[in-house]
């Protein structure tokens, strides 16, 4: 810790006492990672982030350094080691959007979060650098059931019927969900940026509206229901966004689609229930019409902004 201990004197000052406390361990064998908090009486806290692969820590250093520079609120980050053995950043001692996702003012804070995510988008002193690469979808692996079969169909069909390469494009959180985004009394900032990158923005929107609609069905799991409907809250969220364009409707549809899908994928491997259900909606088994569509706010080419559940795929 030599070269923190310089770092401290260099920024803070010599004969500063600081204190280091383990905040959180998270994660099992090579993604292990450590969260320490650098306490001082004289000035603000201060994290420490520690992954056990050094390339990971250099790597998310940068990738919250862009994020910081970007025009939505993030953690900034301070100090990489020269070994790149840890990181020094912001210290937030807040809830996640996660963790107030269960509360009543939670359509306040889906609408900050899609605020905070369209002014991310609407970067424009970024750098294009590497395009970001689409999730896995692991599409081949073998199929769980008949349901599974026919929606892995499904869902290749539609991959292979639009260009992934068109839609909006800037800089991206890469990581996005509710655990990533911290709620402070009047904002959301956000943080744990893995990769700097760039590319399709219905990436970032998907990923963040999957998770919120896993949460509200785990909180029904546990036994803690979410009062309101999913509905409720995506209108939330695209009151803080703003409306997708209608000519990429099919290409924000099937980016979300498939993100839902390998979710859905997810938990039923994991045993948690049978949420066909899910599936339904997004047309992907039976005959495409069994429960209405999730909407999402639509702009149409004559200007006009309204509300829309028409699918997207015939």
């Amino acid at each position: 810790m030599a070269q923190l201990r310089a770092w401290l004197a260099r920024t803070y000052g010599e004969g500063e006492a600081w204190r280091l406390e383990l905040a959180v361990s998270i994660g099992k064998r090579g993604r292990k990672r450590f969260v320490y908090r650098l306490c001082s009486n004289r000035h603000d806290d201060i994290a420490l982030k520690a992954h056990r692969d050094p390339i990971r820590n250099a790597r998310e250093f940068r990738a919250l350094h862009r994020l910081a520079d970007a025009d939505a609120p993030s953690l900034r980050p301070y100090f990489l080691a020269w070994d790149m053995s840890f990181y020094a950043m912001d210290w937030v001692a807040a809830p996640t959007l996660r963790d107030v996702l269960g509360g009543s003012d939670r359509h306040l804070w889906l609408e900050r979060a899609g605020a905070w995510l369209a002014k991310l988008h609407h970067t424009s002193s970024h750098k294009r650098l590497v395009e970001a690469r689409l999730l896995p979808l692991h599409l081949n692996r073998k199929a769980l059931d008949k349901t599974d079969a026919e929606a892995t169909a499904k869902m290749k069909s539609r991959l292979a019927s639009v260009d992934l390469k068109q839609g909006p494009r800037s800089i991206i959180h890469g990581d996005l969900h509710a655990k990533n985004l911290f709620a402070l009394p009047d904002q959301i900032v956000g943080y744990d940026r893995e990769t700097d990158g760039f590319g399709l923005t219905f990436l970032d929107v998907a990923a963040l509206l999957a998770d919120v609609s896993k949460s509200r069905f785990d909180a029904i799991r546990f036994y803690a229901p979410w009062d309101g409907n999913e509905t409720e809250d995506r209108e939330a969220f695209f009151r803080g966004y703003g409306p997708i364009e209608a000519p990429h409707l099919q290409l924000f549809d099937t980016i979300e689609d498939a993100l839902v899908f390998r979710k859905w994928r997810q938990q039923v491997r994991a045993g948690e229930a049978d949420i066909t259900d899910r599936v339904l909606e997004r047309g992907l088994v039976g005959d495409g019409n069994a429960l209405p569509h999730p909407g999402r706010l639509v702009r149409r080419v004559d200007g006009s902004v309204s509300w829309d559940t028409a699918r997207a795929f015939a």
